[in-house]
């Protein structure tokens, strides 16, 4: 919750600074890279991010060290990593955490300009509920066109819509 309100220090004051052990370690270690992450440490950021990717014992923290890992990418404009990424790592998931992905996927392939594949990749989602997902889902197609919007968005647009797909994938790179 302190990272969400942005009050890094509180939250770091919370978390051990040890090598992570127990699986609470491993989680905590996750939230450092997103404190990180949150505080525009991208380089430090992807450095935990890859090492608890590479090393945490519970298969179940790989996507979401893969899922951190590839908005860490987004923002560096790595793209072509964010697709390796879920190529690596396929967890078989449904509902947000799927949705979220696919949308992190759908970004990068939009900016590789791979047309075709961000539009097919975005509708694959075909029941979003939560309203984190459909503000990041719409501002993803009006940004890079993928609706066969009338009129392509301004540069004011744009600005608005990058600061909240950036907002977006930060919260869901959190949770997923």
């Amino acid at each position: 919750m302190l990272v969400l309100l942005k009050r890094f220090n509180d939250a770091l004051e919370l978390l051990s600074a040890d090598e992570p052990k127990t699986l609470g370690d491993w989680i905590g270690y996750h939230i450092r890279a997103m404190i990180a992450l949150g505080s525009g440490e991208t380089q430090e950021a992807a450095r935990l991010l890859q090492y608890g990717l590479d090393h945490s014992p519970w298969y179940g923290t790989r996507p979401y060290y893969a899922s951190a890992l590839a908005v860490v990418h987004l923002m560096q404009r790595r793209f072509e990593e964010v697709l390796v990424l879920f190529d690596e790592v396929t967890p078989n998931e449904e509902g947000i955490k799927k949705q979220a992905r696919t949308l992190f996927a759908t970004h990068a392939h939009a900016e590789l300009k791979h047309e075709s594949e961000a539009r097919q990749t975005i509708h694959t989602i075909s029941r979003a509920y939560d309203p984190g997902i459909v503000d990041l889902q719409n501002a993803l197609e009006r940004r890079y066109d993928l609706n066969g919007y009338e009129y392509p968005p301004t540069q004011e647009e744009i600005a608005v819509l990058d600061e909240t797909i950036r907002e977006r994938e930060f919260y869901f790179a959190l949770l997923v």
